[in-house]
């Protein structure tokens, strides 16, 4: 006849011809046994079902038949076990990762379990203090982490309009809010990677395919996401500015002029350069512009303008005292302005105008700068009499 006692993590065997203690692992041992033997991706699952158990108020769950948490491990002690683990087993498992032809581990698929683990355990700031720099020289990884990262930055309004955003719930929005304060060279390669990765990734993202590979203007889309959330202080303005110009980013150009850096006047100027050099006379100068460029710049002015008047940003964020007055009569004067200022390439046919700006809004887009102008005579600037 046999007898079976368990201790803890331990189980007493009486047989027919001895006694037999055999030791049982713990849930954390399994887990590091796995990872070190390269089974990753089944290590991270035991730990996303540990703390799902704990969110379910299950305290003893079974992975397999003889493997359990333990009754008294409570959830703050679970969360750092799980960090550790992640800090000493995971990284150096991923470190090792340098063998572009070794395809043990999926790294689309093992980043997004890391992402949701650190989040779990209310750590975003794992992925970019520790995974970013243990990964970011290994082009599959890095990829693999950026591709999460924009997925998340995806899912939330821009940044002007995050504390005031209802369609997503405010837990819903906080728990990814932290990623839009990245390190700001992990930024940097970030944007860098948005607009330049044209390689087909391996995803499971739930609002993408499952294989998505970018062309040039899903790359320009993809940028311009990230450019509207990141926090300012992540970013470098100068490089961000003139990427976004050199690159045709407009609403991301508008987004950090008007909204953070609340400048309206530089980039009216800079437009209004642009148009005036396109529509030269000069068959030479006129081959150099792309038409889908100019077309977008001057849409952009378009928005430009309206916003001014209504005494708000891009996002639609009302400036604050006194620039909402300010503003619009600024740019209001600059639109009357009888001179271009800065203009490299004076058009002929606006030599002898006496508004040669607005005569340019004129011909470039009769109609909807009428609209516009139709659309902002409710405004309070018009509306008050602001003109003098």
């Amino acid at each position: 006849m046999h007898s079976i006692t368990a201790y803890g993590s331990q189980l007493l065997i009486l047989g027919e011809t001895g006694l037999y203690l055999i030791a049982l692992r713990t849930w954390n041992e399994s887990v590091i046994f796995l990872l070190r033997r390269k089974q990753l991706q089944l290590g991270l699952n035991y730990m996303e079902a540990a703390l799902k158990s704990t969110s379910l108020n299950q305290t003893n769950v079974s992975y397999f038949s003889n493997e359990t948490v333990d009754n008294d491990y409570s959830e703050s002690s679970l969360y750092n076990q799980i960090l550790t683990i992640l800090h000493d087993e995971v990284l150096h498992v991923l470190s090792s990762q340098n063998d572009e032809n070794d395809n043990w581990i999926s790294a689309s698929s093992v980043i997004e379990s890391i992402f949701r683990i650190a989040c779990m355990i209310k750590k975003p700031e794992f992925i970019w203090l520790e995974l970013y720099p243990a990964v970011r020289n290994l082009p599959q990884l890095a990829s693999a982490l950026f591709n999460a990262t924009f997925s998340i930055l995806k899912s939330l309004p821009p940044f002007e309009q995050l504390r005031t955003n209802c369609s997503q719930s405010l837990h819903e929005i906080n728990s990814k809010q932290a990623f839009i304060q990245l390190p700001p060279d992990m930024s940097k390669e970030l944007i860098d990677w948005c607009l330049h990765q044209d390689d087909t990734l391996e995803a499971n993202i739930d609002d993408m395919n499952s294989t998505c590979s970018y062309n040039l203007i899903d790359r320009k889309v993809r940028t311009e996401i990230c450019l509207l959330r990141l926090h300012p202080s992540c970013l470098d303005l100068n490089y961000a500015v003139k990427l976004c110009w050199t690159n045709s980013l407009f609403d991301a150009y508008l987004h950090l002029y008007t909204d953070i850096l609340m400048d309206f006047e530089t980039p009216f100027n800079n437009l209004i350069q642009y148009l005036t050099s396109s529509l030269n006379d000069s068959n030479e100068e006129t081959e150099k512009y792309d038409r889908n460029r100019v077309e977008k710049c001057g849409h952009c002015l378009l928005v430009l303008l309206r916003s001014a008047f209504a005494g708000e940003s891009f996002c639609h964020q009302r400036l604050p005292s006194p620039l909402h007055q300010d503003i619009p009569l600024k740019v209001f004067n600059l639109m009357l302005s009888e001179s271009f200022l800065n203009a490299k390439c004076p058009l002929k046919f606006l030599k002898n105008v006496k508004y040669p700006v607005l005569h340019l809004l004129l011909k470039y887009n009769t109609i909807d700068f009428l609209n516009l102008l139709t659309l902002s005579a409710s405004d309070e600037f018009f509306a008050k009499g602001q003109l003098g």
